[in-house]
This record gives C-alpha cells, sequence and structure tokens, in this order.
C-alpha cells in the first residue's frame, strides 16, 4: 500500500487563489479559474493534488497564521486585558485591511473557510476555534482583573466579537467607502464599550 502523495500548494498558487475569490466569491473559485489565475493548467493542478478543498485549506492556515502574528502583541502585552482587547480588535482590523477584496469576495457566500459546521448539525455554522480563542484568553483576562464584564460563555462572546468586528468592519470599508481612520475606531470603541463593567446607577 502506497502513501497518498501530500498536495503541494506554494504560495502562488494561494495567491492566484485569494484573487479568484476577490473577483468571483468563494462559491466562484474552480479548478478552471484557479489555473488560469496561476498560469498552470488543471493538468499541472492535478499532478500536484491541488483540489478545491486544499486551496481553500491553506488560505485557512495563511488567514490563522496571519491572525495569530497579528494578534500575539497583544496576548503578550502587560497592560490590562480592556486595552488588550482593545489592541487584538485593532490588530483584527489591520489583517482585515490588508485582504480586503478578499473578505469582501467571501462575505455573501454561505460556505467560508473561517466556519465549519458543528458536529452533528447541518445549519449552525461555528467559527474555528484558532479565531475564537485568542479572544476568549482575553475575555477571561478581562473578569480576572476587573477590566471586562462577566459574560457567561467567553467562546460564544468571542466568537459573536470575532464575527461582528471583523465583518462589520469589512462592511463599513467595502460597502460603505468608510476609510479606516473612520472605521476602525467606531467598531472597536463600541465593542470595547459594551464589554467593560457597568457602572453603579
Amino acid at each position: 500500500m502506497t502513501d497518498t502523495p501530500l498536495p503541494q500548494v506554494d504560495p502562488l498558487t494561494i495567491d492566484a487563489a485569494q484573487t479568484v475569490i476577490a473577483e468571483h466569491g468563494l462559491g466562484g473559485l474552480t479548478l478552471e479559474r484557479l489555473a488560469e489565475a496561476a498560469g498552470a493548467s488543471r493538468m499541472t493542478l492535478h499532478r500536484r493534488h491541488v483540489t478545491r478543498r486544499v486551496v481553500v485549506d491553506a488560505l485557512l492556515q495563511r488567514a490563522a497564521d496571519e491572525y495569530a502574528a497579528a494578534l500575539w502583541p497583544a496576548l503578550t502585552s502587560p497592560a490590562t486585558a480592556d486595552q488588550r482587547l482593545s489592541m487584538a480588535l485593532h490588530a483584527i482590523c489591520t489583517v482585515a485591511d490588508e485582504h480586503l477584496a478578499l473578505l469582501a469576495g467571501l462575505f455573501a457566500d454561505t460556505e467560508s473557510p473561517f466556519h465549519s459546521l458543528a458536529d452533528g448539525s447541518t445549519t449552525d455554522a461555528e467559527t474555528h476555534d484558532l479565531f475564537v480563542a485568542p479572544l476568549a484568553r482575553l475575555l477571561r483576562d478581562g473578569v480576572s482583573d476587573g477590566t471586562l464584564d462577566h459574560v457567561d460563555d467567553p467562546t460564544e462572546t468571542a466568537a459573536v466579537l470575532f464575527n461582528v468586528i471583523g465583518w462589520g468592519y469589512v462592511h463599513l470599508r467595502h460597502a460603505q467607502h468608510w476609510p479606516s481612520e473612520r472605521a476602525r475606531p467606531a467598531v472597536v470603541a463600541l465593542a470595547t464599550a459594551a464589554l467593560r463593567p457597568r457602572q453603579p446607577d
């Protein structure tokens, strides 16, 4: 029995996939379009064992790596948790700006490399833990140091936060053409204010 060769997805092919998705959405990512954008043939992609699923997984890994690098300063900072959460949300906006066309192309698709169906579910898609876990950690840290309000389920709140900030920011930047200096402080201030402890009346 021989092992199945590992897919060979080079950075050029991943870049080509980003271009196709930005123009046609995730649903429009076909091997024909991918091959054309990459300057290759479908046969070349086939020999490299490159499929649509493999390319989407590669895009997810690239996004996760960039996301982790962007959030690392917020996770390791000695600042208070509410300040670190603000840093993290600003970082999400920075990454979104770097891939605005791609994210806008993904926005209307029901399939997304950032989400997956929960086990046993056919309707509820869950945000990948790669994107949720850092924010959930900051929410827990905020309860510990008293700078953020208690939430019943930090993981669920973190998933909502990631999607509200990420997609809300993309919509303001892409569809409403807000400059980053207007959109970024608006969404970050709204989120952090909602999560800070309530002041007594």
